[in-house]
């Protein structure tokens, strides 16, 4: 107690030769002393071994009869746990979103009513959209530009089977090839289904690559069909002058026979 009587709070607990002020920190005392009113902040202090510690620091006014204010209660209270699970939070949060982002494919979190929560980096590229301002449209559309789901909606087939579902189909508002795949989120007791996680690969590339081998393959069919046939025609051609090779030899022999009897 004789350590802190007689002395300052700033000089106590900020080791400052005068009071907090803005942009860093705000004095609740002296707003309360400005204003007549309640006041309260977030403070970091020094404790005596020279570590620091968060506060919560309020200034409530004290009046007299008058009226006039004639003390102001200083309440700290320690908050530094509070802080460093708020600080471990706002770490794996921005893991959390570093790795939401890092990934390469479209992704998105829907609601029940397919409706956006959350949309990564990748998406948001692909759609030409900031992420955030996916946030809250519904999901047909920001993809088909339609009120209403797909026919062959994957997210709506994994809402009703609770499966993952999948679908690939051309998208001509996007005019872009999408394989979406839909895997539902369940609840805490792990039977109601309160969304899905939502991905989108554009496989336009691979659709025309798959396009152009079928129109190869089709191509090349078609060669080997012709060189077949042309080799058929040249082994009967073949065959047909063979035979009539033979013919000539059968008919010069049967001459020579015609000319020459045997025991003539």
């Amino acid at each position: 107690e004789a350590d802190v009587l007689g002395k300052t709070c700033y000089e106590l607990t900020h080791r400052l030769t005068e009071p907090c002020r803005p942009p860093h920190e705000t004095c609740p005392i002296m707003e309360t002393v400005q204003t007549g009113k309640y006041a309260v902040a977030e403070h970091q202090h020094f404790m005596r071994s020279g570590e620091k510690m968060f506060v919560e620091v309020s200034a409530s006014p004290i009046f007299d009869e008058n009226g006039k204010m004639a003390q102001v209660v200083h309440v700290t209270r320690d908050i530094t746990e509070r802080k460093r699970s708020e600080e471990r939070l706002r770490i794996s949060a921005e893991e959390w979103q570093s790795t939401f982002d890092a990934i390469s494919d479209g992704v998105s979190i829907h609601d029940s009513e397919m409706t956006i929560v959350r949309a990564n980096k990748s998406l948001g590229e692909f759609l030409g959209t900031p992420s955030q301002e996916l946030i809250g449209r519904k999901c047909h559309k920001v993809f088909h530009n339609s009120d209403g789901p797909h026919p062959d909606c994957p997210l709506r087939r994994a809402m009703n089977s609770a499966k993952p579902e999948f679908s690939e189909f051309m998208e001509p508002f996007l005019n872009r090839w999408l394989s979406i795949s839909c895997f539902p989120i369940f609840g805490a007791g792990g039977k109601e289904i309160t969304g899905t996680v939502h991905i989108a690969r554009d496989i336009t590339d691979r659709k025309l690559a798959e396009d152009e081998i079928k129109k190869l393959n089709v191509d090349l069919e078609g060669k080997v069909e012709e060189r077949t046939r042309q080799l058929l025609n040249a082994q009967e051609e073949l065959v047909r002058r063979e035979k009539l090779a033979v013919l000539g030899q059968v008919a010069g022999s049967v001459g020579h026979e015609l000319r020459n009897p045997l025991g003539v």
